[in-house]
């Protein structure tokens, strides 16, 4: 009986021991719990986890077996976190082959270095997901010059900026990005956006027109002021 006793002891024992055990939260676990708080609640709690939080942070990143909400909420914290620290994990999802990695990776790199940012912006205009080129796109209308515009404008009209045909989203972003940075003397191309079958472009091209002309026609109806400055345009070449 004693030896019964002391055997159901021992197992009782154990299995409280598995309980505290299994109440105490992995490191990994506590960061994927910081993950879910907003913002800066979220940039607080990370913070407060130290070094080795960091480091479970960084592999959450680059682990596949995690969702996408999770690793992209990774990828940003990280960059809050560590600041430029952080710029070689940042550049490593830049590199990685699946698409919101670069996505998040081209955002946070932004609020790094801004410098960094744009080269990136440039070089994922060419990438294959189409919601990454918008991220570049972005980056590039909000932080690039005048320099920048070239590319842009090969990407308004490339094949990637249409499907069977059809306009995609990003032209308009591309036309939005033009009318923040180009310069002088491109009056012309925004009037010959102006007669893009595509009208969600032709708000972007007017603002384009305004800033580089300083002029602006009335009333606020798109579709008047896109023939005013038709108008416009023309007698000034006449």
């Amino acid at each position: 009986m004693k030896a019964v006793i002391v055997v159901l002891s021992l197992g009782l024992s154990l299995v409280v021991a598995g309980q505290a055990f299994a109440a105490i939260p992995k490191s990994s676990d506590s960061i994927r719990s910081s993950l879910e708080l907003p913002m800066p609640q979220r940039v607080g709690s990370l913070r407060r986890q130290g070094p080795e939080g960091y480091r479970k942070l960084t592999q959450i990143m680059f682990d596949e077996n995690e969702s996408m909400a999770v690793r992209w909420k990774a990828v940003t914290a990280a960059a809050r976190i560590g600041g430029k620290n952080a710029q070689p994990e940042i550049e490593r999802a830049l590199k990685s082959p699946t698409w919101y990695m670069r996505n998040a990776g081209l955002i946070a790199l932004r609020g790094i270095d801004q410098s960094q940012a744009l080269k990136w912006a440039n070089k994922l205009l060419d990438d294959k997901a189409l919601v990454v080129r918008a991220a570049a796109v972005e980056v590039i209308g909000d932080i690039g010059t005048q320099k920048d515009a070239p590319a842009l404008w090969a990407e308004l009209n490339s094949k990637e900026s249409f499907k069977k045909g059809q306009s995609l989203f990003i032209r308009r972003g591309i036309v939005e990005a033009l009318a923040r940075i180009e310069g002088q003397g491109r009056e012309a191309a925004f009037v010959q956006v102006l007669n893009d079958s595509d009208v969600t472009l032709h708000p972007g091209a007017i603002q384009g027109l305004q800033r580089l002309t300083q002029k602006k026609f009335g009333p606020n109806d798109i579709r008047t002021q896109r023939a005013q400055w038709i108008s416009w345009w023309k007698t000034r070449q006449g």
